[in-house]
């Protein structure tokens, strides 16, 4: 399924690390893995972490049939203005879906964007920011829309994506959560599952033939591959961590450290608000991305866009 992901990820590596460490669930169904942004200096290196984050926002926010066919004028004339014409439709996405809705438009859609694709290999399978800004068809429901498929048992896993950036871990992860009860509907309200799949059914934005055909045949009820469909809420989890604030110059490898130990309690506060939560019956994967401060974090981004914010 990573042959359908349109660009290459070389430069993530340098630009958000992972920690190894060691936690059993109780539910096989949840895992989670700890990701941090790598330092420079003695902090972590935001302002390249910001400019990876800008230069994605066109795979993020324009569908790849467009793309391509930005790509295909420039390779056939030698005239890059339809690829600059690109970026900038795709920066004024991206601050009309944060004036539209006061949840939108967050940099943590576009960190959980570049994790699936870059690190999971999950390729997005429709562009819900693209579809966000069209007054005509309201697309409230995941963060994102991505899928991993095993060749061998023929299943294709739905990840339905989830991004909560609070200042708070444990606030963060009971928003997340509560995110995941309204999107099936568990709230008491109507489940907005049905939309997102319609959505995938009418803007699916894959290339190549074969996997495209192979998505959809995974949500015609009418074939024995929609038995083989699974699905699962990669959830993104940014915050602001102590450990940053209290020491502004720190060793790189005294940080991974102390984040190592932090992941045990992190994962126990998982385990916890999973039952609370009800959602026990539900696969997770957790990404969780810690800041010094997420409030410098959203302006920085924010005026890379061209946009001050408060």
């Amino acid at each position: 399924m990573s042959n359908a992901i349109v660009g290459t990820y070389a430069e993530l590596p340098h630009r958000i690390n992972e920690v190894n460490f060691e936690y059993k669930f109780e539910s096989i169904s949840t895992r989670a893995r700890f990701f941090y942004i790598p330092f420079r200096a003695g902090t972590p290196n935001l302002d390249d972490f910001v400019d990876f984050l800008y230069y994605r926002i066109v795979e993020y926010c324009i569908p790849l049939k467009e793309r391509r066919a930005a790509a295909e004028y420039v390779q056939r004339t030698c005239d890059h203005r339809k690829s600059t014409e690109l970026h900038e439709k795709a920066k004024s996405l991206f601050i009309q879906s944060r004036a539209q809705q006061s949840r939108a438009g967050e940099p943590g859609e576009l960190i959980l964007f570049s994790l699936l694709e870059g690190k999971f290999g999950a390729p997005q399978l429709a562009c819900k920011m693209y579809l966000k800004t069209s007054t005509a068809m309201p697309v409230h429901g995941s963060d994102g829309i991505h899928a991993l498929y095993d060749q061998e048992s023929e299943e294709l896993r739905i990840l339905w994506g989830e991004s909560k950036l609070h200042q708070d871990f444990s606030g963060a992860l009971s928003s997340t959560l509560a995110s995941v009860r309204k999107f099936l509907g568990r709230d008491g309200t109507p489940s907005t599952r049905p939309r997102e799949i319609q959505i995938v059914r009418d803007h699916i934005s894959i290339e190549n033939e074969t996997f495209r055909k192979l998505i959809l045949d995974h949500f015609d009820p009418y074939s024995a591959l929609s038995n083989r469909r699974i699905e699962a809420f990669a959830c993104l989890v940014g915050f602001d961590y102590d450990a940053l604030k209290r020491n502004p110059r720190l060793i790189e490898s005294q940080f991974v450290s102390e984040y190592q130990t932090f992941t045990q309690e992190a994962c126990r506060e998982i385990a916890a608000k999973i039952g609370e939560q009800e959602v026990n019956d539900l696969e997770f994967i957790f990404l969780l991305l810690p800041f010094e401060s997420l409030e410098q974090f959203r302006k920085k981004f924010f005026l890379r866009l061209g946009v001050s914010i408060d």
